[in-house]
């Protein structure tokens, strides 16, 4: 529940950005099935948008919404990373993960890593590579 007055974030669905909207009111509707509360909130035009029907998170901190689109951002790059890496493999065979492609590119031959890479996924959703050890598999 937001406090009126509070300052929160919101993406916007139209310019696809970070808009803060202040909280003017908030209204609690009962009836025999529960209570449903809506806050109303006055963007930076003055405008009232309804809080509880955008389509986006809403972020209590600046912070969070830029992490939240940042991860966002970081999944996006890595799905074009790996569908170009998928078109390379499919129209040259080149089966190099990205993280080795610069290290092997001086190399006369190269080796193939795929069956010591790993992917693993962090908390925040970013993805690594790594090669580990045998003794560590």
């Amino acid at each position: 529940m937001y406090k009126i007055g509070q300052v929160v974030w919101l993406i916007s669905e139209a310019s696809k950005q970070i808009e803060p909207v202040k909280v003017d009111s908030r209204t609690t509707v009962e009836n025999e099935n529960g209570a449903v509360t809506h806050h109303h909130a006055e963007t930076t035009n003055g405008n009232l948008v309804n809080i509880e029907k955008q389509g986006w998170p809403v972020f209590e901190s600046l912070k969070e919404a830029e992490s939240h689109l940042m991860s966002l951002a970081s999944k996006m790059v890595s799905s074009l990373a790996e569908a170009a890496a998928k078109k390379a493999h499919a129209a040259f065979q080149a089966s190099l993960a990205r993280d080795e492609e610069e290290n092997t590119a001086n190399f006369e031959t190269s080796i193939d890593l795929s069956d010591k890479i790993k992917t693993v996924e962090l908390p925040d959703g970013t993805k690594a590579r790594l090669h580990l050890p045998p003794e560590l598999k």
